[in-house]
């Protein structure tokens, strides 16, 4: 038996009519139907993140709620993401090179990219260059001109495989519970990068047949769903994934609405957690060239780190856990329009100062490190009780504001992972805290981390405080750098030739060192 469902958008004007047959969780018809939705727990109802209002019914979560009649439900309004695209102005600069050579002979023009044929040109149109960030939660796009070394424009979108789940974890369970569940990750991804990129073709009035060069960064579970490849290695003990080299497709096997021919580069990880997104962003640093001793984070749901200089560079991944973007947080989200960004003094301040409808994980760093200052946290994490941070009447969506015991204990574990990281990274290059000259922090959280909150609540040490350096999104730059010179292929490779990563998984000195993380300094 099948039932009709109705899909209520509050953003379009239309609604759509489903057909769905009888028991199908909700959760499952609106992935079903490529209907965008938040599931952070990947439908495990853990995080309560799919409350869905079903008309006559109240509110439901999607993930436990079946079909068994017509229903109409009004899917949540999506707020604007604010997504980081920029990177700052220290990274490097190298000689604009992209590669391609064009050779008229016998009135016919040949492109070459290095010393492979690619085609006959019918006329000299301008070639155009793709560069591709693909975060776990967000997704960015840069477009350039690689005949007058020109960037065009930049599009940035939320992972719509958030649906399938927060981290990559999630993703990889569910390519592995659904048989097709690669493809379905793969299709979605893929379509819609397609939709952006059609959207800036039309702004730009190009053709995709005139894009021949695409660089792509990401963490390894992101290029291998990318690539249509299982990343489900990646989750289970060595964690070796199927490829780190550098590994270069058509665009035609790409999918991607380009070139056939295009070269699509998809840039070299290191390990199973330290991917192309560090790797490029590592060798768009100065600290290869530096003889003083440099510290790079990008702080998400893993936390990875690379310490050192033109020397050697050690690398690891922190298992940090979602808490930083919202996950496993009772009223956590992203940096979307309406989450509480700051907290200072009993006041909060909001993403586009909307009303409050949630914590993103800037404000989270603040207001813990307010409650620690009050003593409402104690420094062994214990929190007597739900505090109230906003009242149901006055939030945007109708509902309180809380942080629980359970967020606190959250924020520990995140914090601690990657104090432990540094630790092991220190002990491993046998430097001290003292030797280090600069902390680059990379990525969206990264780059609006409240520093003195992070030392308050024992993220980062005290000696780093002033350290710090925000460096934006130094995988899209080390994938822009990748696009417009082939110079910068070599500093990646040179890059990745001095690092050695450190596997933290087993260690009992980073179980160590994370136990004793855990607590809140006292001060």
């Amino acid at each position: 038996m099948t039932y009709l469902l109705k899909i209520i958008d509050p953003v379009l004007p239309e609604t759509q009519l489903l057909s769905i047959e009888e028991n199908t969780l909700l959760l499952n018809a609106l992935r079903l139907h490529d209907i965008p939705f938040h599931a952070p727990c990947n439908g495990n109802g853990l995080c309560r993140k799919c409350l869905i209002h079903v008309r006559g019914l109240g509110d439901k979560l999607a993930c436990q709620f079946r079909i068994t009649q017509n229903l109409e439900v009004v899917l949540p309004k999506r707020e604007k993401a604010s997504i980081l695209t920029e990177n700052s102005l220290i990274l490097k600069e190298f000689p604009f090179h992209p590669g391609f050579m064009k050779i008229r002979s016998d009135h016919s023009l040949r492109l070459f990219y290095g010393d492979q044929f690619l085609e006959n040109l019918s006329e000299e149109l301008p070639f155009i260059g793709l560069a591709i960030d693909i975060g776990t939660t967000t997704v960015a796009l840069y477009l350039h001109d690689l005949s007058a070394n020109r960037h065009l424009d930049t599009a940035a979108f939320l992972n719509p495989q958030h649906s399938f789940g927060q981290d990559v974890i999630s993703r990889i369970q569910f390519t592995l519970e659904k048989e097709d569940g690669l493809t379905l990750l793969r299709e979605r991804l893929i379509s819609t990068l397609n939709d952006s990129l059609g959207r800036l073709f039309d702004k730009h009035r190009l053709s995709p047949q005139q894009v021949y060069k695409v660089a792509v960064v990401g963490n390894p579970t992101m290029l291998h769903l990318f690539a249509g490849i299982s990343p489900a290695s990646i989750a289970v003990a060595p964690f070796t994934p199927v490829f780190t080299e550098m590994k270069t497709v058509s665009g035609r096997e790409s999918l991607l609405a380009i070139h056939p021919l295009a070269r699509v580069f998809l840039l070299p990880s290191l390990s199973g957690y330290v991917g192309a997104d560090i790797t490029a962003g590592l060798a768009a640093t100065p600290l290869l060239q530096e003889s003083s001793l440099s510290l790079f984070l990008d702080i998400g749901t893993n936390g990875e780190m690379a310490l050192g200089n033109r020397d050697e560079i050690l690398c690891c991944a922190t298992a940090a856990g979602p808490a930083f973007e919202g996950g496993h947080i009772r009223c956590g989200m992203g940096a979307v329009s309406g989450a509480i960004c700051a907290f200072r003094q009993k006041h909060y301040e909001t993403l586009d100062n909307q009303k409050p409808i949630g914590i993103c994980g800037s404000g989270l760093l603040d207001l813990t490190a307010a409650l620690l200052d009050s003593g409402t946290i104690s420094p062994e994490g214990f929190l007597a009780q739900d505090v109230i941070v906003e009242e149901a009447a006055q939030t945007g969506n109708g509902r309180n504001i809380i942080l629980t015991p359970q967020d606190v204990r959250e924020v520990q574990l995140a914090k601690a992972a990657i104090a432990a990281g540094i630790d092991i990274l220190l002990s491993e290059s046998g430097h001290s805290l003292k030797q280090i000259k600069t902390v680059y922090l990379a990525g969206g959280f990264g780059n609006h981390l409240p520093v003195d909150s992070a030392v308050r609540i024992g993220l980062l040490p005290t000696l780093l405080k002033d350290k710090t350096v925000p460096i934006g999104n130094s995988a899209g730059a080390g994938a822009q750098l990748f696009l417009k010179s082939t110079f910068f292929e070599k500093e990646l490779q040179e890059t990745i030739s001095r690092c050695r990563y450190v596997e933290l998984s087993g260690r009992p000195d980073f179980n160590d060192r994370f136990a004793d993380q855990l607590l809140f300094p006292t001060s």
